[in-house]
């Protein structure tokens, strides 16, 4: 039975009619009219399916995202769009979703996503989770609900990270990686190195969004003792300054950077890789010791192969994954290794011209290679931002938000997100690696290792 929207927040119908009802619903006032799909996608195994009703320029549109268990999750977006698309396709889609929900289950929920009007996460603020002995949990999907820009972990609890989190964190596994880097040379000289003994190395490879990662990685441990140098020149280490500024406000191109905190032994490092065709090259160079070999890494990449061999979609993209896997397999032998699938990004929705390959279709196909090659080599999958980058796109599209100076929202760039997310990413990581060092309650994540 349907709600007045105006004054409740969920919806639950019975069946596919019951949304129909729901979406007539949304404009008490006024007839609907001309109902008709705008966009059908996979994305991880569900369907995504955006309706829109109304007049050709304007329209309010409902996003559905049909899942496993048949739950129906949607809400509002103002699109100004233009394509209409014809009444049998939603006809067509309505019939199928009612054979399907006698077939299958007795009763469908449909939960109303309320307006999300909150800029940034300034907590990790979620429900008291039930901790659940899954490996992993801060990188995987299903153990996170999706709220007002806000991934909320229901298999543990997430801990927000500060700078004395990091350097606690990094004193206790710089004490154990010397430990483990002494065994090591006592076994074999070529497994070790002196550059191994300095500090704990946090390794970002790929393109300018595992850049915008190390910002928001590396920044909360921002201060007069951290120091930063370039690979591409030949200057010693200077004071931060205001790097993290420009680099959040991308003011200029970039090449790979270190950080390095003269107070605890901490380097956090971006090399950058835009297609990872250097990945190998860096891998044999930590291997051997000609640099400083990381205490975990985090990579991922996609968006520059879209862009570059846009047709026929994932072909070439799979061929490299395919000689790059055995790599990636034994570095995560010897270091954790953490690969995050490609986000969703504004250029996706509406730029064909210049970028025809990045695009709704290419996006989930090259997450689907990217979770067909890495079975089974022990490199850890991170999907868990996923959606987060889908409702940041879809914000973007309801509303142009642009918070200079942090740049928690920037709209107007159609390829980044904004660092409302990127703060999430940050923690995801640091609890990962860094929650068993703390001292910490069973109820949160990785505790344990």
């Amino acid at each position: 039975m349907a709600r007045d929207l105006r004054n409740h927040s969920v919806i639950t119908c019975c069946d596919s009619r019951s949304a129909l009802q729901a979406i007539k619903s949304l404009t008490p006032s006024h007839p609907v009219s001309n109902i008709r799909v705008l966009d059908k996608l996979i994305h991880e195994g569900n369907t995504i399916t955006t309706y829109a009703w109304g007049k050709s320029t304007f329209r309010r549109s409902l996003i559905l995202k049909e899942c496993g268990n048949k739950i129906l999750r949607f809400r509002r977006e103002n699109l100004y769009l233009n394509t209409a698309f014809p009444m049998k396709i939603l006809l067509a889609f309505l019939l199928t979703a009612a054979i399907l929900s006698v077939i299958l289950m007795s009763q469908s929920t449909i939960e109303l996503y309320s307006k999300l009007t909150r800029p940034e996460a300034e907590t990790l603020s979620q429900p008291s989770p039930v901790t659940k002995a899954v490996k992993d949990p801060t990188f995987m999907e299903t153990c996170y609900t999706y709220d007002n820009f806000t991934a909320n972990n229901i298999c543990c609890k997430l801990r927000k990270y500060s700078g004395s989190d990091i350097y606690k964190c990094t004193r206790e596994l710089f004490t154990k990686q010397i430990l483990q880097n002494r065994q090591a040379a006592n076994t074999t000289s070529k497994t070790s190195s002196v550059n191994d003994l300095g500090r704990i190395h946090i390794a970002l490879v790929g393109d300018s969004h595992m850049r915008d990662l190390f910002v928001a990685m590396a920044q909360r441990v921002e201060g007069e003792e951290l120091l930063y140098t370039f690979d591409s020149q030949n200057v010693t280490w200077q004071s931060i300054g205001s790097l993290f500024y420009q680099m959040r406000a991308r003011n200029r191109i970039f090449e790979s950077v270190r950080v390095r905190h003269l107070g605890f032994p901490l380097q956090v490092s971006w090399y950058k890789d835009v297609e990872l065709k250097k990945f190998v090259t860096l891998i044999k160079k930590w291997e051997t010791g000609e640099e400083p070999k990381p205490s975990f890494v985090i990579t991922g990449f996609g968006l520059h192969w879209m862009k570059n061999f846009p047709k026929p979609i994932g072909v070439h993209y799979k061929n490299f994954f395919t000689k790059l896997v055995p790599h990636l397999s034994r570095l995560a032998t010897t270091v954790p290794v953490y690969f995050k699938l490609v986000d969703y990004v504004l250029r996706a929705y509406f730029e064909k011209r210049l970028y025809p390959g990045i695009n709704l279709e290419a996006i989930p196909a090259y997450n689907i290679i990217a979770r067909e090659q890495l079975q089974g080599t022990g490199v850890t999958l991170w999907d868990s931002t996923v959606p987060l980058s889908i409702a940041y796109v879809h914000e973007c599209l309801r509303e142009k938000r642009i918070t200079p100076v942090v740049f928690t929202w920037k709209c107007q760039d159609d390829c980044h997100l904004g660092y409302v997310m990127l703060e999430q990413y940050a923690d995801m990581v640091y609890n990962a690696a860094c929650n068993r060092f703390l001292g910490l309650g069973d109820e949160y994540c990785n505790v344990n290792g």
